[in-house]
């Protein structure tokens, strides 16, 4: 008989600190125990050293708690956690931010492994949960206090086959590039749906090394099995190395990506490679597109270059969770949830489906002369 292999001690430290602070939670709602509102909002963000693009992330949720604070008055306190170490350590920090700190809403990164442990705690707690990772399976658990600020990678690959459709001439077969590890399988599921769903191909998927140099023989496959466009799924700096690789290699198809591609880091790190390279934005109509130009202006002011994506992404949630707690006033905020109404956001309405994803509306934009505009 094949000895069962020992459970990780960490993940198990994770689990019995979880459930203690859910039954606590559960035993105080059942008794009616009254919630006394805080001296100020706490909000936690996890945030692991080695996530992407950590710097946007965390410029981008100060950022958005200055704002808050100077839009609504309120006293507002981000607590951020996140230390290196083995898979679960991230569940650690989050169950720290719930019970040491006592925050009320938390904030998960991008990276799916480390938004399914936040995702784990929120569980049990309650906590109103903001994340912007774009994989699917993110609310596959269907709480409905954790939701997605950012669309889904099903939503921004569906709108990029679509257009490519209407290409002249179209393009209808594809290629991807994600990255290695569950991240780029969460991906691959996620880009083979929507490019079926827009009535494309995906003819090969390769998951490709952050750091390594693009490999000949992958770049010899990718002329073999000559797509009309590659789908390049990865972070701005990746996304940028890869681009200027296929471009030299004498790829001469479409190339797209995902809108967190879409800022200022990948057009620099690409140079003149990423001319014609399209990716998604949010549209954010005229009362979003109100709070979004003096928001720019103080990110420009404090941080001396213009928000990215993922720094958008990171105000929006500090900022949704901000109203949420402002509105439960001192009572479970998990019960505002689904939101009934939209809510104006930095990036457009924010508005979701029972289940967390956000209702969007996504344009195309394309890499001209060192500028991002709107696709013709």
């Amino acid at each position: 008989m094949t000895p069962s292999r020992p459970r990780p001690r960490h993940r198990s430290r994770v689990w019995r600190v979880v459930w203690a602070v859910g039954a606590a939670w559960a035993a105080a709602v059942a008794a009616g125990e009254p919630q006394i509102p805080p001296a100020s909002l706490k909000i936690g963000l996890v945030l692991p050293p080695g996530e992407p693009e950590a710097d946007s992330i965390l410029q981008g949720a100060r950022a958005g708690v200055d704002w808050a604070r100077a839009r609504s008055g309120a006293s507002i306190e981000l607590l951020v956690r996140g230390h290196p170490g083995q898979w679960g350590t991230e569940g650690d920090d989050a169950v720290a931010l719930a019970l040491d700190a006592g925050v009320q809403a938390l904030i998960a990164p991008a990276t799916g492994t480390t938004v399914h442990l936040v995702e784990q705690v929120a569980g049990r707690t309650r906590l109103p949960t903001a994340s912007f990772c774009s994989d699917a399976s993110v609310t596959g658990a269907r709480l409905p206090w954790v939701v997605r600020v950012v669309p889904r990678t099903t939503d921004e690959a569906r709108a990029l086959v679509t257009a490519a459709g209407n290409f002249s001439p179209p393009v209808r077969r594809w290629a991807a590039f994600v990255p290695e590890g569950r991240s780029g399988r969460e991906a691959a599921r996620d880009l083979d749906e929507a490019v079926r769903a827009a009535g494309g191909s995906l003819a090969a998927v390769w998951p490709v090394p952050a750091t390594n140099p693009p490999p000949q023989t992958l770049l010899k496959s990718l002329h073999e099995i000559a797509p009309g466009g590659v789908l390049v799924w990865l972070g701005p700096r990746e996304a940028a190395r890869w681009v200027q690789a296929v471009r030299q290699a004498g790829f001469t198809g479409v190339l797209a990506g995902p809108g967190r591609v879409a800022g200022a880091a990948f057009l620099q790190a690409a140079g003149p490679a990423a001319e014609g390279f399209y990716s998604v934005q949010l549209e954010r109509g005229a009362e979003s597109e109100s709070l979004a130009a003096p928001f720019r202006g103080r990110f420009r002011d404090r941080f001396g270059r213009e928000p990215d994506p993922l720094a958008w992404a990171a105000a929006e949630a500090v900022w949704l969770l901000a109203r949420v707690l402002e509105r439960a006033d001192g009572q479970p905020a998990f019960r505002c949830f689904p939101l009934e109404h939209p809510l104006p956001g930095l990036t457009g309405p924010l508005a979701f489906d029972a289940v967390g994803n956000r209702r969007v509306n996504l344009e195309v934009v394309v890499a001209r002369g060192g500028r991002w505009a709107r696709a013709p």
